[in-house]
């Protein structure tokens, strides 16, 4: 039988940790997920997506109550130029170096990135209204 939406439910919110954005500093974080957005061709078109994407989130070892992080990798797509698509394949294996995985590699796993540990400088910022932590600067290699 399905409940109404009118329902009771027994939760205690007196008792919540509220979420906090972390101030600026150095810390350790950890990756959570990697997931590609708009990287697989479109069946119709066989193109890449414009905003192709590699959206990895972290969280701040220690730190039970800061809200996760999102760092954004942009993936190459069909209509880059060849300096720009050097580029973003650069910054994809600068990252897999800083987070201690080898660049040199033909496929991405990112299923090889959840776990890995890096340090990195966080900084705040705000999206929608709401404030979030951003890793400024990745200072030191993990795994």
């Amino acid at each position: 039988m399905q409940e109404s939406a009118g329902s009771v439910l027994s939760l205690n919110l007196r008792d919540r940790e509220e979420i906090t954005v972390l101030p600026d500093n150095e810390y350790e974080l950890q990756i959570l997920r990697a997931s590609a957005i708009d990287v697989t061709p479109d069946p119709a078109t066989g193109k890449v997506g414009k905003k192709a994407r590699i959206q990895v989130i972290v969280e701040a070892i220690g730190e039970p109550t800061s809200d996760d992080i999102f760092y954004t990798i942009f993936y190459p797509n069909d209509e880059d130029t060849p300096k720009q698509r050097n580029k973003k394949i650069d910054a994809i294996a600068r990252f897999m170096e800083k987070i201690g995985l080898d660049p040199d590699v033909t496929e991405l796993s990112l299923n090889d990135w959840i776990g890995c540990k890096f340090t990195a400088i966080l900084g705040e910022d705000e999206y929608e209204g709401q404030p979030k932590n951003v890793i400024k600067k990745i200072v030191a290699k993990g795994r």
